[in-house]
């Protein structure tokens, strides 16, 4: 089964179960899935630099978040994300990324920061990742639309904290159990 066809089928099943968390017990997890993409790019490379945009290359994303809320608006998780494909020849997926992150609840709004390691294609780097977004629905099942920031911090093969700066654009379903 492709990584496309799993996902659907997780996120299909998560959305079956979703009455059974609709008791009165608060949420203790979250889990998040949806489709990114970038939308603006700025990319610096041995002395030459340029940007590209969505009418460029379209790079989707599956984005998997799942977190633990200890109490309050506060939660900490983990973020998977894999950027399956892109359009255009000159253009590269972008790749699987992994790592901790933090999410302010303040509903309908929040705030969400990540430190995601890049892990493929080459060359691995460690990301900052601030985010925020608005959610339409309960506190159990909701739709979210969300816009992201991308800075690498450090890695290899010349990567460096001004080298590339990325706005990303995403949608998906939040659950919490």
């Amino acid at each position: 089964m492709n990584r496309i066809a799993a996902l659907t089928a997780f996120v299909a099943s998560l959305a079956l179960c979703a009455p059974i968390a609709l008791a009165d017990e608060p949420a203790h997890i979250g889990v998040r899935a949806g489709l990114e993409t970038p939308f603006y790019t700025h990319y610096s490379r041995g002395g030459a630099s340029g940007s590209y945009w969505l009418g460029d290359s379209f790079q989707p994303a599956l984005d998997l978040l799942v977190e633990y809320y200890p109490g309050g608006m506060v939660s900490i998780g983990a973020e998977l994300r894999e950027g399956f494909a892109s359009t255009g020849s000159l253009y590269d997926r972008t790749g699987t990324a992994i790592g901790p992150s933090v999410t302010f609840d303040f509903t309908p709004l929040y705030l969400r920061l990540a430190l995601p390691v890049h892990v493929e294609p080459s060359p691995a780097y460690l990301d900052f990742r601030p985010a925020g977004g608005l959610k339409l629905g309960s506190d159990r099942v909701a739709f979210y639309v969300e816009a992201a920031l991308d800075f690498p911090l450090v890695g290899g093969s010349g990567v460096g904290i001004f080298d590339t700066q990325q706005v990303s654009l995403g949608a998906g379903v939040w659950l919490k159990f």
